[in-house]
């Protein structure tokens, strides 16, 4: 039977997607979350996270302009800082970090049910946004098998 080429599973708040672009490729997998404003419909916050064959997790995070930069973000769970990180590019869709998950931050991410994104606003004011970590573990998990070949 063949492999479908793509593949999108819903693990409670947290997405899984697939795509495999032809015969002996290599299939690009991720988790994801996006957090959009209920009024305007726009994203707040795109927390996504990569896993290779070889490689260690990699968290991808989108945020929304108006950041003061130099500052980076904070992820806490339970008031605890787990990862700090800094922007690396601005893009049409928003400004975007990526970071290394360290086993401790995976292990934090697992266990917990919500987590915070901290960020500060040019103005110096703090920005939040809180995302649900209900159905991390099995979406992680299916990250890793999907990842695995």
């Amino acid at each position: 039977m063949q492999e479908p080429t793509t593949l999108s599973e819903t693990y409670e708040a947290w997405t899984v997607q697939s795509v495999k672009a032809g015969e002996g490729a290599r299939r690009m997998c991720r988790m994801s979350q996006e957090l959009i404003q209920p009024e305007t419909r726009q994203r707040v916050l795109l927390f996504a996270i990569t896993k290779g064959e070889q490689e260690g997790p990699n968290a991808t995070l989108v945020m929304p302009f108006g950041l003061l930069l130099s500052e980076g973000f904070r992820i806490e769970i339970a008031g605890q800082e787990i990862l700090r990180g800094a922007y690396r590019t601005c893009l049409p869709d928003g400004c975007v970090a990526e970071i290394d998950l360290a086993d401790a931050a995976l292990e934090a991410l697992e266990s917990a049910a919500a987590a915070s994104v901290l960020m500060t606003a040019n103005n110096g004011q703090p920005v939040r946004a809180d995302i649900s970590l209900r159905g991390f573990k099995p979406a992680y998990r299916r990250l890793t098998e999907l990842a695995a070949g």
